[in-house]
């Protein structure tokens, strides 16, 4: 449990160096009140594929993984560097910037604004699937047996 806190505590760390390095003025999809949008998508799909590579490799590695240290990197670093909850405050986005658009909120802008932030999300989730294979293929790859050099030993 140590572990999981003190990992968590670097992942905070990086998501806020990622958000400081990517947050800037005209960065954000949905105006100021996104203004982190791209930092928190960019750490989402960074963590996702983090995450399959940690996974790979510790179901692969003919080392032993110590259960603490990929609970410390995985459940710690990486689940406090993603910020995947960060989505669904997301959804609600496009719906305010709707909602408080000059004239009267109307349903069709309201749900247009629905379906901006639903088609976001997806599109996410989708990226950060896809991303997780990749990162879950690479460390199945790297950790596997050389058959060549298991052979020369």
């Amino acid at each position: 449990m140590l572990w999981v806190g003190l990992g968590g505590a670097v992942g905070v760390l990086l998501n806020a160096g990622t958000h400081a390095l990517l947050d800037g003025p005209g960065l954000a999809l949905f105006g100021p009140a996104a203004g982190s949008t791209p930092a928190m998508v960019v750490a989402n799909l960074l963590g996702a594929f983090l995450l399959g590579l940690l996974n790979g490799r510790a179901r692969t590695s003919r080392a032993p993984w110590d259960e603490r240290v990929t609970a410390a990197l995985g459940t710690g670093v990486l689940g406090a560097y993603t910020s995947f909850s960060a989505l669904a405050a997301l959804l609600g986005t496009p719906v305010t910037a709707a909602l408080s658009a000059p004239g009267t909120a109307s349903a069709e802008r309201i749900l247009g604004g629905l379906g901006a932030g639903l088609l976001l999300v997806a599109a996410v989730a989708a990226a950060g699937t896809l991303c997780a294979w990749a990162g879950l293929r690479a460390g199945s790859r790297s950790g596997a047996a050389d058959p060549a050099r298991e052979a020369a030993r």
